[in-house]
């Protein structure tokens, strides 16, 4: 955000220890929820140009009252936008350079206003943008020259051919060429759109770009599809590219979750230029990342699942110091008795944490910032230090 703060939704009711439904803001070490939050889950956020927050998702209820997907957050209270879509969620937001903010996903009504998965706010309704799609609209996004794009699971826009990706010339959808496509897939889709210098970069579940071989990434020069590096040999069966990001150095990353590839550990990986390197050296996939963002301190923020052990993964956040580094957690001898996986470990850690003496009061306990994010006295400490000691990564839970 703007602030230098995190905002993180999701489908969750509770973060960092403290009661937040389905959204919530980290700032100077503390969690703060968004008044009542929602009542479901939320899967877009957007951040206006005057500081106000939109979620889009699942939900009907915002703050206690009726919203629909989509709802504004002022800094004090929720409000509905409009009549909200009273039939399918939210799935994408973007604000154009106009100011209009446009909502992608699975709606088809808003009101009495039939829209087929993509609308516009005009201040005072949701509008229909053209004839809209088929089919799910994921993505969304604004080209340096102001051109709407939108990416999903559709194939027509009307009668119009449109194969997962369409461009918007204010009138009308248009194909980016032939568009993506699959031949092993059930469902191809594009999840994630990145405008750069380069061109604009695709993500999601395809094979093909344009006719020719690109699986799950590639790129739209404007005028021809190209491929965008290696990705031939991820694996990721019903998953996808789930996200892209450009960092502030320039430098692109990507998310993938549900893949497998040994040059791809923890869920991530980084264009050069010419091909995706790993992040962090590895042989198996830690994430099942879906957003990627950048914070204001350099690190990256990844969220979704984090592998607990070879067979069981929890929903949550972890941070990349930089990129390339991972956090570093203490040794889980917290009380350096040079005894490893040792209960009486737990034990001292949160004796100490709640302000409590050493276990044994003879040994000497390590300082309380197990994760080293610079916070004392934090429930992310918690997180981690139970994390580790299940032989699960080091990870952080804020800024």
């Amino acid at each position: 955000m703007r602030d230098a703060s995190v905002l993180v939704g999701g489908d969750f009711t509770s973060i960092g220890g403290i009661e937040a439904r389905r959204i919530s803001k980290f700032s100077n070490g503390i969690w703060t929820p968004l008044g009542g939050g929602l009542d479901n889950r939320v899967l877009t956020m957007l951040e206006l140009s005057d500081g106000a927050i939109v979620a889009g998702g699942d939900f009907t209820e915002a703050g206690g009252s009726s919203a629909f997907g989509v709802a504004r957050w002022n800094g004090a209270q929720w409000s509905a936008i409009g009549s909200g879509f009273i039939s399918g969620g939210v799935r994408a937001l973007v604000q154009l350079p106009s100011g209009q903010v446009v909502a992608g996903g699975r709606m088809r009504l808003s009101g009495g206003t039939l829209l087929n998965r993509i609308a516009a706010w005009d201040g005072t309704a949701w509008q229909s943008l053209g004839e809209g799609f088929n089919a799910t609209v994921n993505a969304l996004t604004v080209t340096a020259d102001g051109l709407l794009v939108a990416g999903g699971e559709f194939t027509a826009s009307g009668s119009s051919s449109v194969n997962r990706i369409a461009s918007w010339d204010g009138s009308a959808w248009s194909a980016l060429g032939t568009g993506l496509s699959s031949a092993t897939f059930v469902t191809a889709a594009v999840h994630a759109l990145l405008p750069t210098a380069e061109g604009l970069f695709v993500g999601g579940r395809f094979e093909f770009a344009g006719g020719s071989p690109a699986k799950y990434i590639a790129i739209w020069t404007g005028s021809q599809w190209q491929s965008a590096g290696n990705l031939t040999q991820l694996d990721c069966g019903d998953g996808r590219v789930s996200d892209l990001e450009r960092l502030s150095n320039g430098q692109i990353v990507l998310s993938f979750q549900n893949c497998s590839f040994q040059a791809f550990v923890e869920g991530a990986a980084i264009w050069t230029g010419e091909e995706w390197a790993p992040l962090i050296g590895g042989t198996n996939p830690g994430y099942r990342v879906r957003c990627l963002s950048e914070l204001s301190n350099g690190g990256l923020l990844a969220g979704g699942g984090l592998r607990v052990s070879d067979s069981w993964w929890e929903p949550g956040l972890s941070i990349w110091n930089s990129v390339g580094q991972c956090p570093t957690c203490d040794s889980i001898d917290f009380n350096n008795d040079t005894s490893l996986f040792d209960p009486t470990d737990i034990d001292a850690f949160f004796s100490v944490f709640s302000e409590g003496p050493c276990i044994p009061t003879t040994a000497t306990c390590n300082d309380l910032d197990f994760n080293n994010d610079g916070s004392l006295f934090d429930p992310c400490d918690i997180d981690s230090f139970m994390l580790v000691f299940s032989e699960g990564p080091c990870t952080l839970c804020g800024v």
